[in-house]
């Protein structure tokens, strides 16, 4: 029988969770159809086709998103009530896959720390993928879905549970093939995932679980069919003659140059808080020794730096400009250089010590080392991209969500550890809610 202490924390982490939805709906208030954007494109799709025709033209003519595409233009023949609704949905799935990556069961309050953790996120990237209504259709629904996904590879890892056929296997497998025709990063991010999962499997020399064979093979192969979507091609060369001229013929070394450059730039800019969150959380749990000394030292200089001069320190853009050939110079290690190169130095340090305190301190660092891999490699794809410098901080969305799981679960370690979870909580809780309460009175005075 549940005591009444017991009850009451329960009984609050539920209210805790549903007035963060309600508040979260509430914040959709302020957002509306976009008319000079895809919003207006995809309003008036239905004037012109049936929904199978539109599908098959966009496969054929520009992409083989199918699954965020048909959800498009489906919600905007609807009010725009119904998308709030929907997107505020799509939020809580995303909280609540989250939170179940790291639980055998549901948790309100790992629930309500998961939602609090992607609220740490950039303004700029989460309104590209959550608020914007086209944006939330190709990153917030495929990444809800696809976390949701793996929910069952991380009860077969982590807790060993065995699947069987049932309802909830048809419902997985549904779930699985929209999954597939839905956005090409977070696919080949969970796709990567699902592989290595049955790569450990299989040198654990464990059974092969043929529900998890059956949810890789359905990812496979719309991953096969994305990719050979001739509308690939024809957006390529619209995108290359609009963005980027002259894209096709940089050679590996020049777009990995530039793709480097901008992957800094815009992490730098666009995902400060978020690595600053996994910043504490690591000084927190990790053991006094001598990578936790030079973390605590890069950490100290770096917002030093940053301090005295922002500039210096997050312009990237400018020093992408520099051709290759000068980085062979035989005046390599000139004082000018050296001041030219040394933010790019100093931030590959600090994420290096940082990863390695991390890989150090937890319990699953094969797990962790795969998040970051798959974040790196959701950046590098867009170095093959001609939109790598249109896109904007969309494209952070899904590297957004990967250290908003890196987050989760080292915040998961600290309350395991402490015993502390409604003040820990309470405490993470500060900034994401005073951020968003800034966020709405600006768009209330706009």
């Amino acid at each position: 029988m549940i005591n009444q202490k017991d009850f009451i924390k329960k009984s609050g982490s539920y209210l805790l969770l549903v007035t963060i939805v309600v508040l979260v709906y509430l914040f959709h208030l302020n957002f509306d159809i976009f008319e000079i954007s895809d919003d207006a494109w995809f309003k008036n799709a239905g004037e012109y086709f049936h929904l199978f025709d539109f599908l098959k033209w966009r496969y054929f003519h520009w992409s083989a998103r199918l699954f965020p595409d048909a959800v498009a233009y489906l919600i905007f023949k609807l009010p725009i009530v119904y998308w709030r609704v929907f997107n505020t949905a799509l939020i809580v799935l995303l909280g609540y896959s989250i939170s179940r990556i790291f639980n055998s069961k549901w948790k309100p309050f790992a629930s309500v720390s998961a939602l609090l953790i992607l609220g740490y996120i950039s303004y700029d990237v989460l309104y590209s993928g959550y608020f914007w209504i086209t944006g939330s259709f190709n990153y917030l629904l495929p990444m809800a879905l696809g976390m949701y996904v793996m929910i069952p590879y991380a009860d077969s890892y982590f807790r060993e549970t065995e699947h069987h056929f049932s309802i909830k296997t048809i419902l997985l497998f549904i779930a699985v093939f929209l999954f597939s025709f839905s956005n090409e990063q977070v696919l080949a991010c969970a796709l990567g995932a699902a592989l290595c999962y049955h790569i450990a499997i299989f040198i654990q020399k464990k059974k092969v679980n043929p529900i998890l064979l059956i949810s890789t093979g359905l990812m496979l192969i719309g991953f096969i069919i994305m990719y050979v979507s001739p509308g690939n091609k024809l957006r390529f060369v619209f995108e290359e003659a609009r963005y980027f001229p002259g894209f096709s013929s940089l050679s590996l070394l020049g777009r990995t140059k530039i793709g480097m450059f901008w992957m800094y730039q815009m992490i730098s800019q666009n995902m400060i808080v978020s690595v600053v969150l996994i910043t504490i959380l690591t000084l927190i749990i990790t053991k006094p020794s001598w990578y936790k000394k030079i973390l605590i030292i890069l950490s100290t200089l770096m917002i030093s730096l940053h301090h005295v001069r922002s500039d210096y320190m997050m312009d990237f853009e400018s020093r992408s400009k520099v051709p290759v050939r000068l980085f062979m110079d035989t005046k390599l290690f000139s004082l000018e250089f050296i001041y030219y190169v040394l933010p790019f130095v100093l931030w590959t340090l600090f994420f290096g010590i940082l990863i390695l305190c991390i890989l150090k301190s937890v319990d699953h660092p094969i797990f962790i080392g795969l998040c970051f891999l798959a974040a790196l490699t959701s950046c590098i794809l867009m170095f093959f991209s001609p939109t790598i410098v249109a896109s904007g901080p969309r494209v952070l969305n899904c590297f957004g969500l990967i250290l908003s799981l890196v987050s989760v679960y080292l915040f998961h370690q600290i309350v395991e550890k402490y015993q502390n979870e409604s003040y820990s909580t309470f405490v993470l809780g500060i900034f994401p809610v005073v951020a968003f309460l800034m966020y709405y009175l600006r768009l209330k005075n706009q």
